[in-house]
């Protein structure tokens, strides 16, 4: 035990070391790529949380319940709202075309209950009742102040559907971090909605929301409520997916990343056959020569883990830091997502390890007059 200590203090990133130069690029490899898998990483999952959470805030909330006028819908609003993480209100939409000085834009129009909250987590400018976004307000030509003409489809006595015309002053904007939600919305007050809007319940909630489905459904089986998961089905399959394919690409590049390590130890190793026959010939056992580059392959692995995560937090904290100048502005925060990183971080370890294994294996296996014969 004395002999091989000595030996791995020997080898590894020791001045007495020949070939410390192998380790160390053994090293910086690993720290390089793990650093950037910890990055890519952290970036494919705030960029996904960022693009989920906009649209569960402005687009579909966590999940709707349609209904089927504004009665009913404040009914169940007021038994939702009353359960523990739940926040339930009164949402009505309906498609219009909106015309202003210089161009029209159809957009839906979204009321809403002005006291909301969420209302307020906006950029607002102006004062609340007929909103338009800013994108939308710069594309028609309407200033706050202006006049705005919008034309809405409503249910007629003799006809199905009849135009209805408004002029309305424009007394607001607002920007949220959804550019499509601000190139498609006019908010307004849920006081001007008319009754052939569609109506339903929008809820907020910390809940499953299975869960909260669950418990419509116990009070008010007819009703019907989707989840974000539903209403956007398709972004969410293309999240997925977008997620496998990150995955696989994460998975051949840890194949590459293991491939290198096990080319690095492998020339390190053939280039200490001498001294490996020379302690085989001196009377210490195969066993004791693995343990001894096994230890020393596990300082580089280790070392090499560690800075690259290191340098990984290193780049996303100066990535936030950024966040807020031209170059990326509007890029979510990088934070580091440590269950799927320790993960890989494991799997590097494990693979490495079995790499250095097998090379050492198939070295030591030569019979003693090949190592001293081949330098």
């Amino acid at each position: 035990m004395k002999v091989r200590r000595l030996l791995v203090a020997r080898y590894g990133f020791s001045p007495e070391n020949h070939h410390r130069q192998s380790n160390i690029r053994i090293v910086i490899s690993l720290a390089f790529s793990m650093a950037a898998m910890l990055v890519i990483l952290s970036a494919m999952h705030a960029l996904a949380s960022a693009r989920l959470s906009d649209i569960r805030t402005y687009e579909t909330f966590d999940l709707q319940v349609p209904v089927a006028d504004r009665a009913e819908g404040e009914m169940l609003a007021s038994e939702l709202d009353a359960q523990e993480r739940v926040d339930a209100f009164l949402v009505a939409e309906e498609p219009a075309l909106l015309s202003g000085a210089t161009d029209s834009l159809m957009v839906r129009i979204r009321y809403l209950p002005e006291e909301l909250a969420w209302y307020d987590n906006m950029t607002l400018q102006g004062t609340k009742g007929w909103m338009p976004s800013s994108f939308v307000a710069w594309k028609c030509g309407v200033p706050i102040g202006g006049e705005m003409e919008i034309a809405t489809i409503g249910k007629g006595t003799q006809a199905r559907v009849v135009p209805k015309r408004t002029r309305c002053q424009v007394t607001g904007t607002f920007t949220s971090r959804d550019s499509s939600f601000d190139s498609q919305y006019l908010l307004a007050s849920i006081d001007d909605a008319p009754t052939t809007a569609s109506w339903y319940v929008a809820v907020v909630t910390g809940l499953d929301t299975t869960r909260v489905k669950h418990l419509v459904a116990k009070t008010r089986p007819d009703l019907g409520p989707q989840s974000w998961k539903e209403l956007c089905s398709s972004l969410y399959g293309a999240l997925r997916l977008e997620q496998l394919v990150v995955r696989f690409v994460f998975l051949v590049l840890l194949l590459i990343i293991l491939l290198s390590v096990r080319r690095g130890i492998e020339r390190l190793v053939s280039r200490k056959r001498r001294e490996i026959g020379t302690l085989l010939a001196m009377g210490l056992s195969r066993r004791s020569i693995i343990a001894v580059f096994l230890e020393e392959s596990l300082v580089s692995t280790v070392s090499g883990l560690l800075c690259g995560i290191l340098l990984g937090c290193g780049v996303m904290h100066v990535v936030n830091r950024m966040g807020g100048t031209s170059l990326l502005f509007g890029l979510p925060v990088l934070k580091v997502d440590w269950m799927p990183t320790i993960l890989v971080a494991l799997f590097v370890f494990a693979g490495s390890l079995g790499m250095a294994y097998l090379g050492m294996r198939r070295t030591v296996s030569l019979s003693l007059m090949e190592m001293l014969r081949d330098d």
